[in-house]
């Protein structure tokens, strides 16, 4: 029973991205930030693939900043709870005094490992996602015009 349900909010998260890239590229394709919906401008940024205007693009590293130092935090959280437990247990002679710094060394690196990769996501959409936006201006510049407003420009 367990699994259905985390079938249907893997299912839920996946149609959400789903509907937030459409969102996005449908706000890049009017020239609008994917975010908050004003402008471009001159200069776009990538988040995620998506276009967004520079303000945006500041308000993301701001929070990229905090989360990554709240990551280093954590990791040297679990670092000294790993020597002053390991000192702990020596003391005690306790046997398995060995375990502890290993299962804190497995713990940081599952944390510079989930960083890793969530970056390495990050920069893979953005390429991802200019491609696809290159390609579909590509296309509408040698589309042929298919309403009245476009045959009345030409």
């Amino acid at each position: 029973m367990m699994w259905i349900a985390v079938i249907i909010a893997a299912v839920g998260v996946a149609w959400l991205a789903q509907v937030a890239t459409r969102r996005a590229r449908r706000a890049f394709a009017a020239g609008k930030c994917a975010h908050c919906g004003q402008p471009l401008g001159d200069q776009t940024y990538r988040l995620e693939g998506k276009a967004i205007c520079a303000s945006c693009a500041g308000r993301a590293r701001r929070r990229l900043r905090r989360a990554l130092l709240a990551f280093v935090v954590l990791g040297l959280v679990f670092l000294v709870v790993a020597v002053v437990g390991t000192i702990s247990l020596l003391r005690r002679h306790d046997p398995t005094w060995w375990q502890l710094p290993l299962v804190m060394i497995g713990c940081i690196g599952g944390l510079a490992v989930a960083v890793r990769l969530a970056l390495g996501t990050m920069k893979q959409q953005n390429r991802v996602g200019e491609t696809i936006d290159r390609y579909n201006l590509l296309i509408d510049t040698v589309r042929p015009p298919t309403g009245p407003d476009d045959r009345a420009g030409a």
